[in-house]
């Protein structure tokens, strides 16, 4: 049989109070019970059920980030600096990756709905802006990187319209007239953006858009 809180309080000599507040890192608490209920734990190989307390709390400290693979370098840089600021505050973070498939991108959202983690960050989101509203309403859900039109959730981004024009019309003071765009086949918010902005500095300098100067490629090629 597995060994219970019970057993430990009893292998420390104190209340199954006393061994709850130790292992919650109560403050009132003596510095002999502690160790009691330290030295008992660790004799009897206790495991804490944190599943279930985090349940009765409704808090886990955990953050769950869905990205669409980890094959993107960038995305491992703001993961890092993700996994920085919620240590900070006592929290972890799980990444969960979906191979841009929404139906798996939603599965894993179960996890925010059976209150497995307490919040999600949706970097490069493929449901919908519609789904992503009503389950805002909710849930603690955020967005990373990519925006969506329409979308109501807390987004951290850039201006990508302006970042793409701000490019071109760096090359357009340094004399360049013809200038290329490589961008993605698959649709994201950012890209799109970005095109915008291409053409904007275009038509903002009289330079002709040119289709023969845009490739379409995929973010691993």
């Amino acid at each position: 049989m597995s060994v219970t809180i019970k057993d430990v309080a009893k292998k420390a000599n104190v209340s199954v109070a006393t061994v709850s507040r130790v292992l919650n890192k109560k403050s009132n608490v003596s510095e002999e019970a502690i160790k009691a209920v330290n030295d008992a734990v660790e004799s009897l190989g206790y495991s804490p059920n944190f599943l279930g307390r985090d349940l009765r709390k409704s808090e886990t400290r955990r953050i769950l980030a869905i990205i669409a693979s980890t094959e993107q370098s960038f995305y491992s840089d703001v993961i890092r600096g993700m996994e920085a600021a919620a240590y900070a505050q006592g929290y972890d973070v799980l990444i969960a990756t979906t191979q841009n498939d929404p139906n798996h991108e939603m599965h894993l959202l179960g996890m925010l709905f059976s209150r497995a983690v307490d919040g999600a960050v949706l970097l490069g989101p493929k449901l919908d802006a519609p789904t992503i509203n009503a389950l805002g309403e909710k849930h603690n859900i955020a967005m990373c990187l990519e925006r969506l039109d329409n979308c109501n959730v807390l987004t951290v981004t850039i201006d990508n319209v302006k970042a793409g024009r701000d490019a071109v019309n760096y090359l357009i003071r340094k004399g360049h007239r013809r200038i290329g765009l490589i961008t993605t086949l698959q649709r994201s918010q950012s890209s799109i953006d970005r095109e915008i902005g291409y053409k904007l500095a275009l038509k903002d300098n009289d330079i002709p858009y040119n289709e023969d100067y845009v490739y379409f490629g995929s973010y691993e090629t």
